[in-house]
């Protein structure tokens, strides 16, 4: 039924704008609301500015409304109508908006929590929270294959969910919490699984002679940078040949250029010979002296994921016949490199950008290997030399 309630004073009908209406001072506009007609005026100037400014708010709430997420008081909430709206349950997506505000963290990690929902969790999203429960969470679960992705993943995914659903327990928007029974998974930390010195060449004459990667995987391998974030965002002007350092300050995650690094603090990294060849090699082909050092070599375009180099990678494994290992441990080998060469701990940490804790955490068989050989050394020089020379030339095992 029609309103009772009519507009007077009506100056003019926006013929651009159905439902809109100019009168002297103001502009009227109607929508269907809960079975009726209903007219609400905005104290603009019916310029036509304004009226089609009022004709694009009328469209969003006719959208809202159709949706069933319309609240009237946020529209118009000194009309009548708004107190009498009864407000819909609390969505699960209005508590993740809200969540999202109170963080106090870098924009770019409020994206990758936007993602994460997006990738997951958008069936809960139109969901009045109070009304999920664990079995709509698993549903998420199984749709994505979220249970079928290693446990530091699974935890890293329902990190921010469950978050949201404690958020909403301390505004008490509910008393139950479905996460309380999603558990994070334990994390099995292996040991880093380098690749050999005979192993690294093989693979780099590979990738020179088959693809115009070769740089890229030769400077991978003798700088330690994360493979592929850091070393596909690395820019020239950071590589100084002079000083023989590579200044490492950002970062490329998920295609996202970050001005940071994974744990963010810069750090100066050697540039050995090897690491200093690789790159003025792939400056030799470069169209420009500035942007990152690495370049798709077919289009020049910017490296922006490890799509392709991942490819390339699984392939090189299989056709020389080396243990498939994933192409992220070439940070792995250099680390150990340093480490077989007599490097001080401390000071290959700061090459990796790890505290030197994690580092003799995460390299403690290599650490603990280079000085036990080093102690045990120790020993056979002193045993010997208090060993008389007669005696010694006769069971000198080490020279027969």
């Amino acid at each position: 039924r029609r309103n009772s309630y009519q507009p007077r004073g009506v100056h003019s009908v926006d013929k651009k704008w159905p439902g809109v209406k100019a009168r002297q001072t103001t502009i009227q506009i109607w929508f269907q609301w809960e079975g009726e007609r209903v007219w609400e005026t905005l104290n603009w100037f019916p310029s036509q500015a304004n009226l089609d400014k009022a004709g694009r708010l009328r469209k969003r709430i006719k959208t809202l409304i159709e949706a069933g997420s319309f609240n009237y008081a946020d529209f118009f909430p000194d009309s009548p109508r708004a107190a009498k709206q009864i407000k819909p349950a609390t969505r699960f997506f209005d508590v993740a908006v809200d969540w999202l505000k109170t963080l106090s963290v870098l924009e770019d990690t409020k994206r990758d929590y936007k993602r994460i929902l997006n990738r997951h969790w958008a069936p809960l999203f139109p969901m009045a929270i109070g009304e999920i429960v664990f079995e709509h969470l698993n549903q998420c679960i199984v749709q994505s294959n979220l249970n079928e992705r290693s446990p530091k993943y699974f935890n890293n995914e329902i990190g921010p969910l469950k978050q949201i659903f404690k958020h909403a327990r301390k505004l008490k928007i509910i008393s139950d919490n479905p996460c309380d029974e999603l558990e994070y998974r334990k994390l099995i930390k292996e040991d880093p699984d380098p690749f050999d010195r005979d192993e690294v060449e093989r693979i780099i004459e590979y990738f020179y002679r088959t693809s115009m990667w070769g740089e890229y995987f030769e400077a991978a391998f003798f700088t330690g940078l994360r493979n592929p974030s850091e070393i596909i965002a690395l820019p020239i002007p950071n590589i100084n040949f002079n000083k023989k350092t590579i200044r490492i300050d950002q970062a490329i995650s998920r295609g996202t250029h970050k001005s940071h690094t994974k744990t963010r603090v810069n750090r100066d990294v050697h540039l050995n010979p090897r690491a200093a060849q690789a790159f003025s090699k792939a400056l030799k082909s470069h169209p420009t002296s500035s942007g990152p050092i690495f370049r798709h070599p077919a289009s020049g375009n910017e490296v922006l994921t490890g799509e392709v180099q991942n490819d390339l990678w699984r392939e090189a494994m299989a056709v020389l016949g080396i243990r498939h290992r994933p192409m992220k441990n070439t940070r792995h080998s250099y680390a150990t490199f340093l480490l077989e060469e007599g490097v001080e701990p401390a000071i290959a940490a700061s090459q990796m950008g790890h505290s030197v804790q994690v580092f003799f955490t995460r390299y403690a068989k290599w650490i603990n290997r280079q000085k036990t050989e080093e102690e045990l050394k120790k020993i056979d020089r002193g045993v010997n030399h208090g060993v008389a020379n007669s005696v010694a030339n006769e069971f000198d095992f080490y020279a027969k």
